[in-house]
């Protein structure tokens, strides 16, 4: 049976609980309802009154007597409405000069002053804090009906009473609250919500326990340190993506499956960090060299240290070491073009041609070194035949001259390369494959020797910028050809080996 995913468990537990609950709810739920109704409405009524009396605070005048904004009596009407109560203003006279609506018999209980306005007595002004009744705001309301009364005082500076807002409610009782004076429904309310919060807190703690973990290492990893892990149990191994469930599809937890991505993903920042690491010591160990040799040999023939009948000795030397630097910048260069994402260049041209011409390229450097260069073409002993690709012809050149240097660069003097085209099955394309005889790769190195910056094989030498197979494979991949690397069966050295896509297989 497949295991469930983090979804799925989280649905089947949480309903589980919810259900559990709402069976033991059910029973209590009418015997709440009513005193809960009321606090809500308690509740929602104090607000309101707070709300509307912090926007009536800067509408008086300065003896709070009238009101002087014109939008004091549109806010006022609209609170009434929307929460169904009767709301009056109290100026600091205690004068009713503005509400929703005034009943009659309120009418009759308060008394009126001088210009007609209902008092409000000095005994049931309110000029501390908000205050909350269920008395018939003093016998003051209708007593058909139960009320319920918020008075907030009006803000004074001087500690005077400054009139007050009054808002009224009409409270609905259920006609089941005498019976919360049940005892044992008390104690199945109680066992209930004891029972949910041990619940929702045990499964809370053991559904996010995996997110929060995720969460303390991705905190890890951002204070600088890639060597952090998730690990979902004590004791398990590091979970990656490439591990051999992925490959089989028995990988279906969403939750597994994050932790192997964010693991792989650490694994892979950290190895780019080192790498970064490995190719700034490179560089700076490329860069000071030359330029200490430099800054020396022009020092010396500066301040007369070196005889002058020596100089063209030494500025053969220097010309040298700026070689190194020219190369170095240069293959800083093609890095940076090779991760360009812009647009290539498609065309079709002939592979042979430029097989030719870099191989004339290298001529010097092959028969100073007495290296053979051979070619297997089929397709190459006429020269009037073409080998017909698509591909961006600069960057393909460019493919095509870093593997044939770094086969150059680790084949012994009197050493062989081989160069060799053979097409792909259906005309699809062709692979092009370069060995050479020199030590070869290492198995360990197989994986990585296409990562930028790396320099594995010690067997292979240390110099260079580990860049010119990155190039290469970065540029084949963003033409969405294929590079791999092995050793050579015929040569007992590395070999190479890509494809480039043929015309007719390019407009399928």
């Amino acid at each position: 049976m497949p295991k469930l995913s983090i979804v799925q468990r989280t649905f089947l537990q949480l309903a589980l609980a919810i259900v559990l609950i709402f069976f033991v709810l059910v029973l209590v739920y009418s015997l709440i309802f009513s005193a809960g109704f009321r606090d809500e409405q308690e509740r929602q009524l104090s607000i309101t009154a707070e709300v509307l009396a912090e926007r009536l605070a800067g509408a008086w005048d300065t003896g709070h007597i009238q009101l002087v904004s014109a939008s004091a009596r549109g806010d006022i009407m609209y609170a009434a409405r929307s929460n169904d109560a009767m709301i009056w203003l109290i100026n600091s006279r205690g004068e009713l000069i503005m509400s929703s609506a005034f009943p009659l018999y309120s009418r009759e209980k308060l008394p009126q002053g001088a210009n007609g306005l209902p008092i409000l007595p000095e005994e049931l002004r309110n000029a501390d804090e908000l205050v909350v009744t269920r008395n018939n705001y003093h016998h003051s309301l209708p007593p058909k009906d139960h009320w319920l009364s918020v008075s907030v005082p009006m803000e004074s500076e001087i500690g005077v009473y400054a009139g007050e807002l009054l808002v009224h409610r009409r409270i609905l009782f259920g006609d089941l609250a005498s019976s919360l004076s049940n005892r044992v429904m008390l104690v199945a309310l109680g066992t209930a919500f004891l029972l949910a919060i041990f619940l929702f807190s045990f499964l809370s703690h053991k559904i996010t326990r995996p997110i929060r973990q995720l969460a303390e290492v991705a905190a890890e990893v951002y204070r600088g340190d890639l060597s952090a892990r998730v690990s979902l149990k004590k004791g398990q191994n590091t979970l990656f993506l490439d591990d051999r469930e992925i490959s089989r599809g028995q990988v279906r937890d969403d939750l597994n499956l994050l932790v192997r991505t964010m693991n792989t993903l650490i694994e892979k920042l950290e190895r780019t960090e080192k790498e970064r690491q490995d190719f700034m010591a490179s560089i700076s160990h490329d860069l000071r060299s030359p330029l200490t040799s430099i800054r020396g040999f022009v020092a010396g023939m500066l301040d007369g240290t070196l005889p002058s009948e020596d100089f063209p000795e030494y500025l053969s030397i220097v010309k040298d070491e700026s070689d190194k630097l020219s190369r170095l910048v240069d293959a800083l260069f093609e890095l940076s073009l090779a991760e360009n994402h812009e647009a290539l260049q498609r065309s079709v041209f002939n592979l042979r041609d430029m097989i030719v011409s870099e191989s004339a390229a290298l001529t010097p450097q092959l028969q100073e070194r007495q290296i053979k260069l051979s070619c297997e073409c089929p397709d190459v002993r006429d020269k009037e035949e073409k080998i017909l690709v698509v591909g961006d012809e600069k960057q393909i050149r460019r493919v095509l001259q870093n593997i044939l240097t770094n086969a150059l660069h680790y084949t012994p003097e009197g050493g062989e390369i081989l160069l060799s085209v053979s097409t792909l099955k259906a005309g699809k394309g062709f692979e092009i494959s370069i060995e050479d005889s020199g030590e070869g790769l290492a198995e360990k190195d197989l994986p990585y020797v296409f990562d930028r910056f790396y320099k594995g094989n010690k067997a292979r030498g240390n110099e260079g910028s580990g860049l010119g197979l990155y190039i290469a494979r970065t540029i084949l991949q963003r033409h969405g050809e294929m590079i791999e690397a092995g050793r050579s069966e015929r040569l007992g050295g590395a070999a190479f080996r890509f494809t480039l896509s043929s015309p007719e297989s390019a407009a399928r």
